[in-house]
């Protein structure tokens, strides 16, 4: 075999590897977020009270994902000098 095609050889390996740790990543971290939002409800006293302690209130504290992107949603949040309703909070993977 030639220098050259096995070093071919090797930078395909090497690049194919790669590419699957990466995509297994990707797909292990969508996953774990998926599991959170899902138990984020059974878990949302603990959470208020955390989001309380720096000086915010919320109500109705909802997790979901929309494609790859995870969403926060609250009903109503109210902080110093702030109230809102229905507020969405939506960490976009294409765009970040």
């Amino acid at each position: 075999m030639k220098k050259g095609s096995l070093l071919r050889s090797r930078l395909k390996v090497t690049l194919v590897l790669t590419l699957t740790v990466l995509t297994v990543s990707f797909a292990a971290i969508c996953t774990a977020g998926r599991i959170v939002a899902w138990q984020a409800p059974n878990h949302e006293p603990a959470i208020n009270r955390w989001i309380a302690s720096q000086g915010v209130q919320v109500e109705g504290l909802k997790f979901r994902w929309s494609g790859l992107n995870p969403v926060i949603g609250v009903d109503k949040l109210t902080a110093k000098g702030v109230n809102a309703r229905n507020v969405q909070f939506e960490l976009d993977f294409l765009l970040s």
